[in-house]
């Protein structure tokens, strides 16, 4: 279903119930995400200098100090191989990985990137850490949180008509006011699996 440009993008999210059902499904698991009702009206505040970090401190917290599906060692091994178009992210330091008793995440935490390292990352994440995980860990609530969320997150953009654009002349972000573009090497779509296939049916 094609939106008119002009609609804001609470509007274009909740004009369509079929949209509302989809987001519904595969965001169940990511608690706190009112899919329709409080879509972010700047997604570098409310998303990338926001929820994303601290969710990525939960979830990075809980796989490596928790569960132990990998190392801190062996992503930070995946992020530096890594081809990224722009904005290349920094490995992770220790000190993101903190969390407090019971090795639970903690409420402060957070990981150290700019909105445009974030941005690089979160759109690569689940090509960053498929290898690392077990199947065990693929199928868990802790991971499906995580899909839901970058799902979430591209379809924001997806939605606002900006998009993960198969151009590299695309990748110039200006951040503060969501004219921004992520860029994926020329010639391809950003696709990272079963998992987070975008909505382009709906949208």
């Amino acid at each position: 279903m094609m939106h008119s440009p002009n609609l804001s993008i609470s509007e274009k999210l909740s004009s369509s119930s079929e949209n509302a059902a989809r987001f519904a499904g595969r965001a169940a698991a990511a608690k706190g995400v009112r899919h329709a009702a409080a879509a972010p009206k700047d997604l570098m505040h409310v998303e990338l200098e926001g929820n994303l970090k601290a969710h990525l401190h939960g979830f990075l917290q809980q796989a490596i100090k928790h569960y132990k599906w990998f190392t801190r060692a062996q992503l930070n091994s995946r992020i530096r191989a890594f081809k990224f178009p722009s904005d290349r992210p920094p490995e992770i330091p220790a000190t993101n990985l903190k969390g407090v008793a019971g090795n639970l995440p903690s409420h402060k935490g957070s990981i150290t990137m700019t909105s445009g390292q974030m941005l690089q990352f979160v759109i690569y994440s689940l090509e960053i850490f498929r290898p690392l995980l077990t199947q065990a860990a693929r199928t868990s609530a802790e991971y499906a949180a995580w899909v839901a969320h970058v799902t979430y997150f591209q379809a924001l953009l997806h939605t606002t008509s900006l998009g993960i654009e198969a151009r590299q002349t695309a990748a110039s972000p200006s951040l503060g006011n969501l004219q921004y573009r992520a860029s994926v090497p020329k010639g391809s779509r950003y696709q990272a699996g079963t998992e987070a296939r975008l909505f382009s049916s709906a949208c």
